[in-house]
């Protein structure tokens, strides 16, 4: 791990970060290259072996994005995705990577102002655990 531009890979549920806003030309100019975003049908279908495999291939960090508690359209989705990234958060820490680097937020539909702001504190707190070390 390591570089100048920290590696961030983020796992979106499509009905909190829809595709549409998300990815237009302005906001992904506004979070690229450090942010790589890869589209769930729900956030509950984030495992943990697909973040582990993100970190093998060079993410720095891992983001998951779910619905806010009250507008999750699988009714517990986002519930699920957080025990999945809590359990990953421990297993990190035994294989001795900062379990900091994985984070998970819950987001209105089209927030992107939202996402924009966790990616962006994400690349930078990646960045000063880059610099600790």
């Amino acid at each position: 791990m390591g570089g100048t531009t920290p590696h961030v890979v983020a796992f979106c549920c499509q009905n909190a970060v829809t595709d549409d806003l998300s990815l237009t030309a302005e906001a992904r100019l506004a979070y690229e290259p450090e942010v790589r975003v890869a589209f769930l049908p729900c956030s509950s279908k984030v495992e943990t072996l697909g973040i582990i495999k993100a970190f093998e291939a060079g993410a720095e960090g891992v983001l998951v994005f779910g619905c806010d508690g009250s507008h999750c359209r699988m009714t517990d989705g986002n519930k699920r995705a957080r025990r999945i990234v809590n359990h990953t958060k421990k297993l990190l820490a035994e294989t001795g990577i900062e379990p900091t680097r994985l984070s998970m937020f819950t987001i209105e539909s089209g927030e992107c102002a939202s996402f924009h702001e966790a990616a962006l504190a994400m690349t930078r707190r990646i960045a000063s655990l880059s610099e600790a070390s």
